[in-house]
């Protein structure tokens, strides 16, 4: 159907490999064929697929968004992970990794293996969420790269801290106002 025509040895030999080793093995066999998976004990899993490397590379801008998430299984495990936006500002996946806590020490992994699968020398912006600890690992894995805040989470944070206040509205605006500003002064009017 798809033009494509396998050796009858090869197959039998991919169906007598499938049937041998457990599901988790087998895919982690096939992605180390084609992207970037390290696998660190039984604790830390890094996937970069060599698709996502390649079309960051050649069609996105150097920005990453970190973030993470929850797993919900029995081993509550940690997603981190690093995307990008693609052409039509659609989230583009480069890297992702499994951790056992969301700590300093996984973040720093997780940014070094990530600068090892990129493999570029350029400056990268990061933007994550306060809560994300990735300050200090960025400077040092890093150099001459850039980071700043997810705007929501800031929001989120005034929201949090500023609870009943009656001016938060205004901040509020204020502060979704200064980074569509299309000169510096009117940005620096609304965080003034």
């Amino acid at each position: 159907d798809y033009g494509f025509k396998a050796r009858y040895a090869h197959v039998w030999r991919g169906v007598d490999f499938a049937k041998e080793k457990p599901l988790a093995i087998r895919y982690l066999v096939y992605l180390s064929r084609s992207s970037r998976t390290t696998l660190n004990g039984c604790h830390l899993l890094f996937v970069s697929l060599q698709a996502s490397l390649h079309g960051f590379k050649n069609g996105c801008l150097p920005l990453l968004f970190l973030d993470t998430m929850t797993i919900k299984s029995k081993y509550q495990s940690e997603l981190l992970t690093a995307t990008a936006l693609d052409g039509n500002e659609g989230i583009f996946p480069i890297a992702f990794a499994v951790v056992d806590v969301v700590n300093d020490v996984n973040w720093h992994w997780f940014l070094v293996q990530l600068k090892s699968a990129l493999s570029i020398f350029q400056p990268v912006t990061f933007v994550a969420g306060r809560r994300v600890g990735f300050k200090k690992p960025i400077s040092m894995i890093f150099k001459n790269s850039y980071h700043g805040y997810c705007l929501h989470w800031l929001i989120e944070g005034l929201k949090r801290d500023l609870n009943g206040e009656e001016v938060l509205q205004v901040i509020i605006t204020h502060f979704y106002d200064a980074p569509c500003a299309t000169t510096l002064d009117n940005s620096y009017y609304y965080i003034g």
